[in-house]
């Protein structure tokens, strides 16, 4: 194969990734699913006149996540972007930290736990907070991705639980009022989830939790579609600092019930 087509060869399966080719890709997880979990690549042997199928690369990287080096696997894609550490994961990171009072007393839900890094520092001896992952119901490849980097830190993995936002809570994997506490970092890049996020946590509110803890600093034009969604939904928002987002609802609806 040329220098060039493997060029082009390998910005093409970059494009994977992008938001525009999204239900392609949720459509080959829903096989993946359909055909017992198998893994289904997609074959780009017929552009590229060979029989040579996308591979999904790792890199074992080791992070500096607020003073401590941890070692993470990340992989060149997933169908939802679970698949890197992304920059809010060590801001939200700091200012956990930074506030260790408030979290340590409570129980945490991770939303969009991708690689499970944040988790993984908050469950460091010297932090060891209540948490639990969640990602995208994806057929097990993200929750065996987040065993895989507990493993490679020698600590025993959180509990897991595959949720699509949007869809009803798994209540026999972990009960919905379970949380007192709901994080996530960089979780706002698709606004066609917004909706479904929302109401996502209008039922872990409903079901008792007290704050939605986001990092976020990307300046996207859809943005303040999620903050005029929460609104909507009865949260009030303060920003603070590292570039987090406090998100509270004084009344939960289950208590005005």
């Amino acid at each position: 194969m040329s220098h060039g087509l493997h060029i082009f060869r390998n910005c093409f399966k970059a494009l994977l990734s992008r938001p525009s080719v999204l239900k392609t890709m949720s459509e080959l997880a829903e096989k993946r699913r359909k055909d017992g979990g198998v893994v289904v690549s997609p074959n780009l042997g017929g552009l590229f006149g060979d029989t040579e199928e996308f591979v999904n690369e790792y890199e074992v990287q080791e992070l500096d996540i607020a003073g401590t080096v941890l070692k993470i696997r990340q992989f060149s894609w997933h169908e939802a972007n679970a698949n890197k550490v992304w920059p809010g994961t060590f801001t939200l990171a700091e200012y956990i930290v930074e506030h260790m009072d408030t979290y340590r007393s409570g129980s945490l839900l991770e939303l969009g736990a991708a690689t499970g890094a944040l988790a993984l520092f908050l469950r460091l001896p010297q932090y060891n907070l209540n948490i639990i992952t969640s990602d995208i119901d994806d057929g097990g490849v993200v929750q065996e991705n987040i065993a895989h980097n507990f493993a490679l830190n020698n600590m025993a993995c959180v509990p897991h639980v595959e949720h699509t936002w949007g869809e009803p809570w798994p209540e026999q994997r972990v009960p919905a009022f379970s949380f007192t506490h709901i994080i996530a970092s960089d979780i706002l890049l698709y606004v066609k989830a917004y909706p479904a996020l929302v109401a996502t946590l209008d039922m872990l509110f409903r079901a008792g939790a007290r704050e939605f803890l986001m990092s976020w600093n990307r300046r996207l034009s859809s943005t303040p579609l999620f903050f005029a969604r929460m609104q909507a939904a009865g949260f009030i928002a303060e920003a603070l600092p590292h570039c987090v987002y406090s998100f509270t609802r004084p009344t939960t609806r289950n208590a005005e019930a």
